[in-house]
């Protein structure tokens, strides 16, 4: 499963549980969003630090 797959299987799961109000759903609702909230910040911090990298890189010869 890759990242994308992952994260919308995680989507899913917030939505389908978002129609439950046991105190578990939301436990888990909540723990969801975090888990969601990471990868949202830790694919920022990989496209910022693509975007410091590419500049530096000389162009290559075609």
């Amino acid at each position: 499963m890759n990242l994308p797959e992952f994260e919308y299987l995680i989507r899913k799961t917030v939505t389908y549980l978002d129609f439950h109000s046991d105190d578990a759903s939301k436990e888990l609702n909540a723990q969801w969003q975090q888990v969601l909230g990471e990868i949202q910040r830790l694919k920022r911090q990989k496209q910022q630090e693509k975007s410091r990298r590419s500049p530096s890189k000389p162009p290559k010869p075609e």
